[in-house]
């Protein structure tokens, strides 16, 4: 837990030293003095390409090489220290779990409306970014906010950080425990608040699976989607009231996978309990050799 609270401080403090760089870079540097100037500018080179590449990619360079090592050096195997195995649950399930994470996502809005949060300045310029870019850019966008989020992010949270709680903590607490410092990582309060309830979805899909990988993927899709609704409707994705018909069907969808997930975690479980009471007891064996 040591390497993912001391991640957080450093997250922060490469983005602001890039920015100091590009600012530099650009022949601007006389908007290191001006605070309004400084805010317009990066507004507008968020919107650029090598803007979005200082914007995302570093954090996620930063989880990777940090998750890789702490792997790396760890005396448990590679792939099963980081969660990177398979899934322990049928596919199907496994499938629904995924596909029911527009309700998680409804819920972190709701929350924030409930609340009375009005967007952060970190939300509405992450709002521009996806609405306005355009072409190479949004690829590029989209890319990053889907694969590389979902990989870096899970891997270093569920992966390495939620195992490691699970071997000395219950599960509550890992999974609070985890989806809490996910939501910390994201340093803006309104955002962090957003992706509290997303954080214990993601660390219950991966303890409910005993893989990250699942978790990777519902993560992408959320934000996918979240991307979608932005794009589609334009607005503020965190206002209920801007979303159209189509994210609320999405959501019906979303609860209908849940609800579906949940009979057939019900109906796993209900085998694996039938299969063990088949098995006979060591005493039972010893009574058939006997006879």
């Amino acid at each position: 837990m040591v390497l993912t609270l001391g991640l957080i401080p450093a997250n922060a403090l490469v983005a602001g030293i890039l920015v100091i760089a590009a600012v530099l870079f650009s022949g601007k540097s006389d908007l290191l003095q001006d605070s309004e100037g400084l805010v317009e500018w990066i507004s507008e080179f968020m919107i650029t390409l090598p803007g979005i590449l200082i914007f995302f990619l570093p954090s996620q360079m930063l989880f990777l090489g940090s998750t890789f090592l702490a792997g790396a050096i760890s005396p448990t195997p590679f792939l099963e220290r980081l969660g990177l195995v398979r899934w322990k649950l049928p596919t199907s399930t496994v499938v629904l779990l995924i596909l029911a994470t527009p309700l998680a996502q409804f819920f972190s809005v709701l929350f924030i409306s409930l609340l009375g949060l009005e967007p952060s300045a970190q939300l509405e310029q992450l709002t521009r970014v996806f609405v306005e870019t355009e072409g190479s850019a949004f690829a590029l966008t989209l890319i990053l906010t889907t694969l590389g989020a979902g990989f870096s992010e899970e891997l270093l949270f569920r992966g390495y950080l939620q195992r490691r709680l699970l071997q000395a903590w219950s599960p509550s607490k890992a999974i609070a425990t985890s989806a809490l410092l996910f939501a910390l990582m994201h340093l803006d309060p309104v955002h962090a608040s957003g992706v509290l309830f997303l954080g214990v979805w993601f660390s219950i899909v991966a303890w409910l699976t005993g893989s990250v990988i699942p978790a990777m993927i519902a993560h992408g899709l959320n934000n996918l989607l979240a991307i979608l609704a932005l794009v589609l409707s334009g607005k503020d994705e965190d206002d209920l009231a801007s979303m159209g018909p189509a994210y609320f069907a999405m959501i019906g969808l979303g609860a209908m996978f849940a609800v579906l997930a949940f009979l057939s975690l019900r109906a796993h479980r209900r085998r694996l309990t039938n299969q063990l009471s088949f098995q006979p007891s060591e005493n039972d064996n010893v009574q058939q050799n006997e006879s």
